[in-house]
């Protein structure tokens, strides 16, 4: 018996280009064209390729959701942090 497979919620970082964190709010994906056809990978609600959608497959229904970390906003985070600038002593105090 093959294992059929439903697209879900949408989780695609929509604001990673500005360095935020915004999803769409697309709950299932929608293909956009027939099976077969190269619509039918686009998602009609928020079109983004059905491979951004959380797969779920009909035996995992019962299995404990799984989390999903997404490795590039770990490295947006770390090219984020300012560079440590040399520190310069302070110049003398005059009127002393």
């Amino acid at each position: 018996m093959a294992t059929r497979s439903k697209y879900r919620e949408c989780p695609k970082n929509q604001a990673v280009g500005i360095g935020g964190h915004a999803v769409d709010g697309c709950r299932e994906f929608l293909p956009s064209g027939l099976d077969g056809s190269i619509d039918a990978l686009k998602c009609a609600a928020c079109t983004c390729h059905r491979n951004f959608h959380r797969r779920e497959n009909d035996d995992d229904s019962a299995a404990a959701p799984r989390l999903f970390f997404h490795h590039h906003h770990h490295v947006a985070l770390l090219a984020a942090s300012p560079p440590q600038l040399p520190q310069h002593p302070s110049p003398p105090e005059e009127g002393r």
